[in-house]
């Protein structure tokens, strides 16, 4: 009985910490990708939060950028 609880729990928590992993990946990667678009075109421009969500296969990717005046 032990065994059957543990692996019912056990599948859909993987299945969570995967999502979670690839939720973080994709996070990098858009934050990686901006900053370094960004200080091309300006050095002191700064990026203090990226987020994004996922509709329905189109990557919407919200941004904070600091700048100076």
């Amino acid at each position: 009985m032990v065994i059957v609880t543990v692996i019912l729990v056990a599948i859909p928590l993987r299945t969570g910490m995967h999502a979670i992993a690839q939720d973080y990946r994709l996070t990098q990667i858009i934050t990686s990708v901006t900053r370094e678009y960004v200080s091309d075109i300006h050095s002191h421009i700064i990026l203090t939060n990226a987020h994004y969500e996922d509709r329905q296969g189109a990557i919407r990717v919200n941004l904070t950028l600091q700048a100076p005046e």
